[in-house]
């Protein structure tokens, strides 16, 4: 979708929506700013929405599942960790309690982005989102270093994180995960385990 994106904006065709559009966590942003300030943010299209509800969806069906068999980010970071053995790099093991308190990472950056989106009215997030700098493919239609070095700078981090921690932003930084897991609370999956 990346590509055809690109594509078609390289052709001045005009038929595809935004990149950010793809992204389920948009929806998220979406739907937070439509229902407190009753705006619209900016660069989003419907099927940001349709994309928000089938990640609820899923959600409250099997949990955090998303992550570990869909998202094309977790899979990026699994490939680095393949790397990481291969080439015999050591891995940073963190202490569980360390590791514990790192994960709060994640609804903090939530948090921070939804007031940001919020407050702006615009997708805040996507100019230093490491998947959208990676899988939208800008650097590779229409690069400008200028404009685009926060977003490379972060991606750069959080690969070099995810190659001596494995899937270092999902544990600890990812936003979209820190909202699963709220969600995960209340999945039918982990309601019949716990009655198990």
């Amino acid at each position: 979708a990346s590509i055809r994106h690109g594509l078609g904006e390289q052709l001045s065709l005009g038929i595809t929506a935004s990149t950010d559009a793809l992204c389920p966590f948009g929806a998220v942003e979406t739907l937070w700013t439509w229902i407190t300030t009753g705006n619209f943010v900016s660069k989003t299209h419907p099927s940001n929405l349709v994309l928000g509800l089938a990640l609820l969806i899923g959600a409250l069906l099997a949990g955090s599942s998303f992550c570990g068999w869909i998202c094309p980010f977790g899979a990026f970071q699994d490939a680095l960790t393949w790397v990481r053995r291969k080439l015999h790099l050591p891995q940073i093991k963190l202490s569980g309690r360390t590791d514990k308190i790192l994960r709060y990472g994640r609804f903090v950056v939530l948090a921070i982005i939804l007031y940001a989106t919020i407050t702006s009215t615009k997708l805040w997030f996507a100019e230093y989102d490491p998947y959208r700098t990676l899988f939208g493919l800008h650097w590779l239609f229409e690069f400008n270093l200028a404009e685009m070095w926060p977003g490379f700078a972060i991606l750069g981090v959080v690969t070099a994180g995810a190659l001596l921690i494995e899937r270092a932003w999902c544990r600890y930084l990812c936003p979209l995960g820190g909202m699963l897991s709220i969600l995960g609370h209340f999945s039918l999956l982990r309601i019949r385990r716990s009655e198990a």
